[in-house]
């Protein structure tokens, strides 16, 4: 099973996304081969994994490829709106969509049927369960500006939507379930990076407005139980180990022209002292850590002084070395622990797949402009 992660070129958690009412439209596609790359990595006696990558394109369409038919395919026309997101269920087989001012739609791979599965003018943030068979979602609250704090805020409005809330649900539209409900009047409420532990048994998320918070609560529901706050600083996203015992994260955040430079921490996962593993700046807002399989390893891109590298920090450690001098804003793991593909930052890129050595194996098609990418690998 592949690790998967959506992200976009900002800062902050949250995103604001679309889905056309006509999916998987049977539309001509490009070809694009890349037979040397495969070639390289049998050389190298490096299996190459199956791979695919669903990205939002500049005209807020969705596009999707796969290495094994080597093909770009356009599953939205071109439309005006605010863009699509996609995310890869965590088994390759269902790509999760989000349509703002609709709701969440799923589709299974290589089908052109799409199933509303929850109804919302919210906007969404949503992650898969471990054995791809729910979605958790954050939806966010109907908000407004208002004065606060000696200036214009968006808070919360009254009333039956004016709540953050936290959700689990079946892929059918079955057992939906409300987690938890926020009503809150601080500035600029937002619930995001939310990641589901890999034994599914728990659902990490954060809360922001009136300080940074990061929870974890039971998947069956339960009372919070809370892990961090920032008074005055902002928090990364949360990536589980293997074992569901740990949690890796940025901490101690500071915005600066846009970017989040965190310290990387590693804390147990029902509370404890965090252990510094890297110390700012290093940009995991954008991209949380990944842990390799065995629990002992995180890749991690950072950017700073030191320029744009991909990492691979050991957890008992601490010492880092550098696979990549790339910075990603979508990375996914093979299960083998071997290979991983990643989305660098930059515009006009292509996604590929390495090794842990540093070097590439294959690479995916040309993404001119992305606002939005989900990878998967096997």
């Amino acid at each position: 099973m592949g690790w998967i992660h959506s992200a976009t070129p900002r800062s902050r958690p949250g995103l604001r996304c679309a889905f056309p009412t006509v999916l998987l439209l049977p539309l001509l596609a490009l070809s694009l081969t890349a037979a040397s790359a495969p070639q390289r990595a049998a050389a190298l006696q490096v299996p190459l994994p199956v791979w695919k990558i669903v990205w939002t394109r500049a005209d807020n369409g969705l596009s999707v490829w796969t290495s094994k038919h080597r093909r770009v395919l356009d599953l939205t026309p071109k439309k005006r709106g605010i863009g699509d997101q996609g995310v890869w269920s965590p088994d390759g087989n269902y790509l999760a969509l989000v349509r703002w001012n609709n709701g969440v739609y799923v589709v299974k791979a290589g089908e052109t049927r799409r199933r509303l599965v929850f109804r919302t003018d919210r906007e969404v943030e949503l992650a898969w369960s471990p054995d791809s068979r729910k979605l958790a979602l954050a939806i966010l609250c109907d908000a407004r500006l208002a004065e606060s704090n000696g200036g214009l805020h968006w808070i919360c409005r009254e009333g039956p939507e004016g709540v953050l809330a936290l959700y689990t649900i079946w892929r059918d539209g079955s057992h939906r379930r409300k987690l938890v409900s926020i009503r809150s009047s601080a500035d600029e409420p937002k619930i995001g990076s939310v990641a589901w532990s890999p034994d599914g048994s728990r659902i990490a998320y954060a809360v922001s407005g009136g300080g940074e918070f990061l929870y974890t609560i039971s998947a069956a529901g339960g009372v919070p139980h809370l892990l961090r706050r920032e008074r005055d600083h902002l928090l990364g996203a949360p990536a589980w180990s293997p074992d569901s015992r740990r949690i890796a994260y940025g901490a101690h955040c500071d915005d600066q022209h846009g970017e989040l430079f965190c310290d990387l921490v590693v804390q147990n996962s029902f509370g404890g002292k965090p252990r510094v593993l890297l110390p700012s700046p290093g940009d995991s807002a954008v991209l949380p850590p990944a842990w390799l399989p065995d629990g002992r390893t995180l890749l991690y891109s950072q950017s700073g002084n030191a320029g744009r590298r991909i990492l691979a920090i050991s957890v008992a450690t601490a010492h880092r070395r550098v696979v990549l001098r790339e910075f990603a804003v979508a990375l996914a793991l093979a299960a083998d622990g071997r290979t991983f593909a990643f989305l660098e930052q930059q515009l006009g890129t292509r996604p590929r797949v390495a090794s842990l050595s540093g070097r590439i194996l294959d690479r995916g098609p040309l993404v001119a402009e992305q606002y939005g990418a989900s990878l998967w690998i096997r």
